[in-house]
Order: C-alpha cells, then structure tokens, then sequence
C-alpha cells in the first residue's frame, strides 16, 4: 500500500511535464552530479509538454526503483584517438570524405574544391572516428569513453536482441555557414536543443525499463564528443542554398543483460556513433528536398495505439513501419500517413505532421495520446509560430495554432475545397518536409507546389538560427555551442561551456 500512495504522489509530480534542472554541480564523495527534479515551470518558459498517462506510469515506477537518478560522471571521461583521425596536424579522413565541406580543408581556387566523397549526398551512409560509450553495471553508470568506433561484443541472449530493449536519439551539430568562399570564420558547431533530446531520451528510458540517468550530465559528455568529432561537421557558403549540412548524431541505450526471460536489465550500454551529411534525409535518393513527399494514407497498418510506445523513440516503432512504406512506395508515395483506429492522422512517416488552413489556422494532432512522439523540431516550430517570428498568414492574418485531432475526411475534403491550402512534416533529420500531396482509397490529393508560405518561413527562420554566421546566435536560447581551438588534436575535457 506505501508503493502505491508513492507512485501515486509521483505520478502527481508528473501530471504537466517533464523537466530537467541541475546547471548547478553539486559535490558528493569526490563526484561532480547534477539532480533531476521536477520542477515548476518558470512563467517565461514555453508551455509544458503534456505527458499522456502511461508515460508517467512509467516515470514514476522507474524513478521508484532507482533512487537517486546519478551519473554518468563526466569528470571520469577517458579519450581514446583513432591512430589515423588525426595526421600531419589536420583530420585527415574527414578532410578527405568532406572535401571543401570540412572546415580546416585547405580550399581551392573554385568554390566547392577539393570535392567531397559521393557519399556525403546520402544521409546516415558514412561514419566519424570515435564513439562515445558508457556501460551501466551493477546499479551504477561506469567511466565513460570516447574510442575509435569498433564493433559491439554483444551476447546472443543480450535482452535488447531478444526482446527490443533499445532506444535512441537524433539530433544534429551544425557549423555556421561561410559568407562567401574561403571567407574565415569561427572555429565553432552548434547542437540544436540538445537538453530536449537527453529529456526525451529520458523518457524513452522509463517507458522500456531501461537505466534512468542525470541529462546535464549526458550533455557534458556529448559536448566533448562533438569536440572530438569537431571536424566532421561540415560548413558551406550562404549562397549554396541546396544544401543543409550537418552532423547527424545518434544517442543510443540497450540493454546488454544476458538472461533469457523478460525482465527490466541489470545491464545496459549508452553509446553514441555520429554521420555527417549535406543532405537532408529526403535530399538524395528520394530526390523530394524541394518537389514535397507524398503520403500514403492507410487503415491496414498502425504505427501506435493507446498505452503503447509511440512517444517513446524505440527501435520497434520504426521497424513496424517498413512493410507500410514498402506498400507505400508501390502505390507511387514516399511515406505513410498513419492513422489511429478512429480514422484520424497521427503521423507522416518519421515525422510528426502539420496542416494549414486558408484562415491561418495550423493543425498538428496532440501529443498528450501516448501515440505521438513528441518531436524537438515539432516543439521548436510551435513556438516559432505562436510567438510571431515567422510573421503574418497571407492576408495579414496571425497564424492560430490548434493541437486538436484531424480526421482524414476532413484533411481530404479541405483539400478538395482549397479550404486546407499546405502540409508539412517535421523532424530532426528532415527538419521541414513539405508535402505535396496524399493517395488515400485510389485517389489522389494534391498541393499547389507554390503556396507554402508557412513551412517557407519555417525553414528559412530555423536555417538562420543553426547557419547564421553572425556571433550573437551563440547566445540563442535553442544552440548549444561547443567551440574548438584550431585543427582538432585531443579533446580537452575543461574546454567546455559547464567549465
């Protein structure tokens, strides 16, 4: 009976959102820790993110088990170099694949020499050096470490093989754009809401049973691993308006207990890997970057259902959806449009989904159904449009945000009508991907490839925030810098913004 009224109370903590506090260090036996509360949200501060019930469920049991939530401790980071990351003083195999894409390339005489390797046009298909890694034993995070990146010695019956107890993340480093060619500038990268991504990954952590851990402290290691990897963040000129480079990175935690038998681990592995690209993910293959996606809106397959895991980021959610976009594809798409057993839309693909009305009106489904992830890009385009950064709807209008259910009969009927006039997706790796249309029972919907004045704006205010070469967007509430010093040698573990 006292474990119910705790989870109780703690479900009570957990009835608005989830938040992070801890930028103050706290010493405790000789380790440096950062606590994890739930704190009120400070009157300035965006709106909470509404949690659906399950998710703290799972919250407040987790946090039940493991109390305090510690580490891992930065302090403990070891570094390991590549043998061959680093030679006569310049990064020689990102110098190499990136071209004049890699900040410390000695530029040639025309713009865009030397060329980058073919692969950097694909996303997610060349790798960095080094991997970040920290194993969870025994109750506790171990030392953390940055080495080359190698394969994993797992054990066959490791419960994230057997049971699909894994999570991840994406997120993305980017380095101000150059104003012109072989123009000088700041030897600094940028992480976008990179606290919004350890929170999520939180979350996610809770909801599969995995080990919890202190967020400010996993953004003290990411930090020095981008520093690391520093030279793989490629850099264009602001004329090279195609392009969107960045450095993809992948948080990831699994579970490498080894028992058969389904059970929340005693073992786990938290690692980072990281690709660059100058794409987006619809950029290359796809060839939609700028013609817009295509939807496939089906009843025949679900993405996520009441009480599950759609807002929570595991490898399962994406898996199930493979055979869907495979049918998709047939049908002449790119993607899914999910939708829920009451024929309304959830979800675009991977990405969370937007519609807007010829009023000024934008509609993107809830989050709070525990069938939505809820996206960093989605969050960050909400503000953008409730605070008026993007300006006025055509026709002087403000744009009115409606987080409220859409049924498909009403999307395609608005369509039909001209009464819904755009649609976009959001998400780390496709940032925003306008939609150009939607097949849904053998007919097709279409949009005008020229009206999309809200997802234009949206792209050019969020490219201005992450390229912007003007210095005072380092103090951008959403960018998280990490500066270098020169061509990268080491990692320098008291070069950070935390001191």
């Amino acid at each position: 009976m006292a474990n119910v009224r705790a989870i109780n109370a703690l479900l009570a903590r957990h009835a608005g959102v989830w938040r992070v506090r801890g930028a103050k260090s706290v010493s405790l036996s000789g380790r440096r820790w950062f606590s994890v509360t739930c704190p009120d949200h400070p009157p300035a501060s965006p709106p909470p993110l509404p949690l659906s019930h399950t998710m703290r469920a799972s919250i407040a049991l987790a946090e039940q088990r493991q109390r305090p939530v510690r580490g891992p401790y930065a302090d403990r980071l070891e570094v390991e170099r590549a043998v061959d990351s680093v030679e006569n003083g310049g990064p020689t195999r990102a110098m190499r694949l990136l071209g004049a894409y890699c900040h410390y390339t000695e530029r040639g005489a025309q713009p865009g020499e030397p060329r980058p390797d073919p692969l950097m046009g694909e996303f997610g298909r060349a790798f960095t050096d080094h991997m970040l890694e920290c194993a969870f034993r025994q109750g506790e995070w171990q030392a953390p470490r940055i080495v080359p990146r190698h394969a994993l010695a797992l054990d066959p019956g490791a419960s994230s093989l057997q049971y699909g107890l894994q999570i991840f993340e994406g997120m993305k480093v980017y380095r101000p754009k150059r104003p012109h060619w072989n123009a000088p500038t700041p030897d600094v990268v940028r992480l976008f809401r990179p606290l919004e991504n350890m929170r999520r990954l939180y979350r996610s952590a809770a909801r599969l049973a995995l080990p919890l851990f202190d967020a400010h402290a996993m953004l003290q290691l990411l930090e020095e691993y981008v520093r690391v990897e520093s030279a793989w963040v490629p850099q264009c000129d602001a004329d090279e308006e195609g392009l969107t480079p960045a450095l993809y990175l992948r948080p990831t935690l699994i579970s490498t207990d080894a028992r058969l038998g389904v059970r929340r681990p005693s073992e786990a592995l938290f690692y980072v890997i990281a690709s660059p690209a100058l794409g987006s993910y619809y950029s290359s293959s796809n060839n939609t970057a700028a013609a817009g996606v295509t939807l496939f809106a089906t009843d025949a397959f679900a993405r996520a259902w009441p009480g599950g895991v759609g807002d929570a980021k595991c490898g399962g959610n994406y898996a199930l959806g493979l055979v869907a976009q495979e049918l998709a594809i047939t049908e002449g798409c790119q993607q899914v449009l999910w939708l829920d057993a009451q024929q309304r839309v959830t979800e675009a693909g991977v990405m969370n989904f937007f519609v807007v009305f010829d009023d000024g009106a934008v509609c993107t489904p809830p989050v709070d159904t525990g069938m939505i992830l809820p996206g960093v890009m989605r969050d960050s385009v909400l503000q953008l449009i409730r605070s008026g950064t993007v300006g006025a709807a055509p026709g002087g209008r403000a744009w009115r945000v409606h987080e409220r259910a859409l049924p498909i009969d009403e999307l395609t009927r608005g369509i039909v009508s001209g009464r819904v006039v755009e649609a976009f997706g959001t998400g780390t790796a496709a940032t925003i991907s306008p939609v150009a249309g939607i097949r849904y029972r053998e007919r097709e919907y279409r949009f005008e490839a020229r009206a999309r004045p809200l997802s234009t704006a949206l792209k050019r205010a969020l490219d201005h925030i992450c390229y912007g070469d003007e210095s005072a967007l380092e103090a951008h509430p959403w960018l998280h810098p990490v500066y270098g010093s020169g061509r990268p040698a080491a990692a320098s573990a008291s070069h950070t913004q935390f001191g």
